[in-house]
């Protein structure tokens, strides 16, 4: 593994009842044999024991912060980046890799967040125990990337959607929030999903397609589709599988991203229309029709506003390797659900 390992905690991350734990188990599994390198207070300092150098954020927003202890990280020639926070938090970490092209640097998911269900988080309290360094194991993933008016925005892991809200935690809760209140001012103001487009134009292999009454707009990379051919609804409905298609468009007639889905809400939203465009990589899926309010949405960080703007969605060809405690075809699961079966 080497000598030096970067740990990037989130301190805004929904979870962080954990972190000192989570700091002390990485103390005990990899404090003994190589020096760890960290954020100063909550970016990690507060929670490792005994750490050998202390970074301090260039920013004072998250996204600036964790970008600027990337940069650090790889001028320190750290061996292994460990971040602990949610799906966003390892989004912010996995793209500041990717536009320094240090995809060969392996990544380290702690779940700590409010949604812990992608790709890029491996591990839980139970997985980071059972972690063995000398016996770890490498994944290959690819993101999807997006751009806005030929403008490169970022990547996305999990999923990128369009609307006007997006997931978070407030006092404990997950909750729908305001994006536009988190991207301009940085604050988490409860909000439910309002936006409504009035027809998405989407264009791929120059077929045109119009796609009325959409309420989001959610698209993502298809990491493991052989798991999915024998459920019908996500597999053969879905044809991903039978069209070996690396990500899908799904265009919803309701917000699906909502934390306030209950029975009661689901018969007064029922029925569901959903509509899917697949495509693979070397393709590129055109978008536009999106609302002022919109927003851009990557794994769960406000990352752009979409209003007026047009979109290219594709496969990112380059993959970023990822740590588990298991082989990539036995380690397709959230963390968090029972993967044993």
């Amino acid at each position: 593994m080497g000598t030096k390992v970067g740990v990037i905690f989130n301190p805004l991350a929904g979870r962080g009842e954990a972190f000192f734990l989570i700091g002390k188990l990485l103390q005990e599994k990899i404090g003994s044999y190589a020096g760890i390198i960290t954020g100063k207070g909550g970016y990690g300092e507060t929670f490792v024991p005994k750490v050998e150098k202390v970074l301090i954020p260039k920013g004072e927003r998250i996204p600036e912060a964790i970008d600027g202890f990337v940069e650090e990280l790889l001028e320190q020639r750290v061996s292994l980046v460990i971040g602990v926070g949610g799906d966003g938090t390892m989004n912010l970490i996995a793209s500041s890799l990717l536009r320094r092209g240090a995809s060969f640097l392996p990544l380290m998911g702690i779940a700590a967040g409010t949604a812990n269900v992608g790709p890029l988080i491996r591990f839980d309290l139970k997985e980071l125990q059972a972690f063995e360094p000398k016996k770890m194991k490498f994944h290959k993933v690819k993101p999807l990337c997006v751009s806005l008016n030929g403008e490169h925005i970022g990547y996305a892991f999990i999923d990128v959607v369009i609307g006007d809200t997006f997931l978070g935690t407030v006092n404990g809760e997950v909750k729908a929030l305001d994006a536009a209140a988190f991207y301009y001012k940085n604050l988490k103001k409860p909000k439910e999903p309002a936006s409504r487009m009035e027809e998405v134009l989407v264009v791929k292999r120059e077929r045109c397609i119009k796609v009325k009454g959409v309420a989001q707009v959610i698209a993502s990379p298809i990491h493991h589709p052989r798991f999915y051919v024998g459920k019908a609804i996500v597999g053969s409905l879905c044809w991903a599988y039978h069209l070996r298609m690396g990500g899908v468009i799904a265009f919803a007639s309701v917000p699906i991203v909502d934390p306030n889905i209950d029975l009661e809400a689901l018969e007064m939203k029922e029925p569901v229309r959903l509509e899917h465009v697949l495509f693979k990589e070397g393709e590129r899926v055109y978008l536009e029709g999106f609302p002022e309010d919109t927003f851009v949405i990557l794994d769960g960080n406000p990352s752009s506003p979409a209003g007026g703007k047009g979109m290219v969605i594709e496969i990112f060809p380059e993959a970023l390797k990822v740590i588990s405690n298991r082989p990539y075809n036995l380690d397709c699961y959230p963390v968090g659900m029972n993967r044993d079966g």
